[in-house]
């Protein structure tokens, strides 16, 4: 009666039916160190891997040597390369070594697939099993947040990653079998939910109240990660941010160099703003500014041109365009003198006016006294300085020339017209007396 209670128990937890029921089996046993057969039920622990993810995680239950178990792992109803990973487990003893099998492209169709005999290690006595309580405080988008942990294992190490929406969990399980119970704030994550228990799908079972979801997982023995992750996460009310300028100076000198500065708060992660800048022009610059961690940002620039700028920042917040305010500021024009249209003559500068000299009263013309007087002058004007025996001997030269000239002038008009007159009495001069 007990065996067929226990059959009855084997067909109901086998989880899939299938169209043609598989004529394939495997046996299996479980023994002690001492190849004994395990007093009470042994579990086999069965995990199907097909295509890297857990497709199946269930348990057969052992009571007797060389138990034959029909199982679906052939080609006709798994994908060649599909894992089985079994385990077997008792109480009062370790669970055994993982026995791993793999799919053929050639495996019968029928009869046995393989034998496997899994050996447990008595436990040296028999010992309480701690369960350790742990509350771990995130922070979120400036929201505090309490995670409790409830584990028989020793944490290693915890993370919370909001880019992926998960609880990382790297731990440590000393007993045969451990579990996981996680309580999350239902503000922190929603749902739904899957397990990730080292790289593949797990199983998981999930209770809830009115503000907390626990998610609970069940392993063996050894080093486990596991990730519990959420399809939705905490999400704050929207807060317009406010984009506000300022700028070092209102009035610039040519050549000095502008500081346009501002805040984008509350801080945005990985924010940048446009500036629009107008130059007297009235063209538009646009420059596009990194937001600082903090939610300050800087532009520094030179004006190439005098008179009145502007500038106004413009921020893209979820498809709203948030401005800024306006400001203004003035570069100093540098003045350059009117150019007529008309061409003129450039203005000659004016020599400067010699002084006349005194005009001196007229003088008796007297040849001697006029060839001199022309002697001084001439000497007074001569840079070199002529002495004064050259002025003399000019002068005497000049007496000479007039004689000659006054001598020819009355040889030629005066004594022709003498010799015309009839000849007259030649006179005798007269002789006068010379004192010497």
């Amino acid at each position: 009666m007990r065996l067929i209670i226990f059959l009855l128990i084997a067909i109901l937890i086998t989880p899939t039916v299938y169209a043609q029921f598989p004529t394939t089996f495997v046996t299996l046993s479980v023994v002690d160190e001492n190849n004994e057969p395990i007093k009470g039920l042994s579990l086999v622990h069965v995990q199907v891997i097909q295509e890297d993810v857990l497709f199946e995680n269930y348990t057969i239950t052992i009571f007797e040597l060389n138990q034959n178990v029909t199982v679906p792992w052939t080609a006709d109803y798994r994908p060649v390369g599909t894992q089985v990973i079994l385990i077997a487990s008792s109480e009062g003893y370790k669970n055994s070594e993982p026995f791993v099998f793999e799919i053929p492209d050639d495996i019968p169709n029928e009869d046995l697939l393989f034998p496997h005999t899994f050996i447990l290690t008595k436990l040296g006595s028999t010992t309480v099993i701690e369960v350790n309580e742990i509350t771990e405080s995130i922070t979120f988008l400036d929201n505090n947040f309490d995670i409790h942990i409830s584990t028989t294992s020793d944490i290693q190490e915890f993370i919370f990653d909001p880019d992926i929406t998960s609880l990382i969990f790297t731990l440590e399980e000393s007993n045969s079998n451990g579990f996981l119970n996680v309580t999350i704030p239902k503000s922190l994550m929603g749902g739904p939910f899957r397990t990730v228990v080292d790289g593949f799908l797990g199983s998981f079972a999930r209770y809830e109240d009115d503000d907390f979801i626990t998610i609970e997982t069940n392993y063996l023995s050894g080093s486990h990660t596991i990730i519990i992750k959420s399809q939705t996460m905490f999400q704050p009310e929207s807060v317009i941010p406010t984009l506000t300028l300022d700028i070092s100076d209102t009035e610039i000198k040519p050549d000095e160099v502008v500081v346009i500065s501002g805040t984008l708060l509350p801080i945005q992660t990985q924010a940048s703003v446009i500036l629009e800048i107008t130059t007297p022009q009235d063209e538009i610059i646009f420059r596009t500014i990194n937001v600082l961690s903090d939610g300050i940002f800087e532009y520094k620039f030179n004006p190439d041109s005098g008179g009145d700028w502007k500038v106004i920042g413009r921020y893209d917040f979820n498809g709203e365009i948030i401005q800024s305010n306006s400001i203004t500021f003035s570069v100093e024009q540098i003045s350059e003198p009117e150019i007529s249209s008309e061409e003129e003559e450039p203005i000659q500068p004016e020599e400067p006016i010699q002084p006349e000299e005194p005009i001196q009263p007229e003088e008796p013309i007297q040849q001697e006294k006029s060839e001199e007087k022309m002697s001084e002058e001439s000497s007074e004007e001569s840079s070199g300085g002529i002495s004064l025996i050259n002025y003399a001997l000019v002068s005497v030269a000049a007496i000479l020339v007039s004689t000659v000239a006054v001598y020819f002038s009355y040889f030629k008009l005066i004594k022709p017209k003498q010799d015309e007159k009839p000849t007259a009495k030649k006179a005798t001069p007269k002789k006068k007396a010379v004192n010497i």
